[in-house]
């Protein structure tokens, strides 16, 4: 009971950190808020290719597969470098977000 509690607790901190973090207003500049500049663009992107798929006359396969394509190139980056250390001038960081969960883990529990 304890340990499924604990868990809750944890998932808990994660997504709401998590949502505040990528809530928030991001600045190009910033190297620690790539994550959320790379989502925004990418739903401004696929937003301008349903326009153009439906605003431009043509039938072709290639304009209805670029959203989904564009989707999984996309992800498969985040996925595989999104939210990792930061190279921070000569320096490797951890990065902010993951930094922010851990140290709310820790004390939540010394509580």
């Amino acid at each position: 009971m304890i340990q499924g509690a604990l868990q809750r607790k944890v998932i808990e901190i994660i997504i709401e950190l998590t949502d505040n973090y990528l809530s928030k207003n991001f600045k190009l500049e910033n190297r620690y808020m790539l994550e959320v500049e790379s989502v925004h663009s990418v739903v401004d992107l696929l937003n301008t290719m349903e326009r153009f798929s439906k605003l431009r006359v043509g039938a072709d396969n290639v304009t209805k597969a670029a959203p989904t394509k564009l989707r999984q190139q996309i992800y498969a980056v985040l996925r595989n470098r999104g939210f990792s250390d930061v190279i921070d001038e000569n320096s490797v960081k951890r990065h902010q977000l993951i930094e922010n969960i851990r140290e709310e883990i820790k004390k939540e529990m010394n509580l």
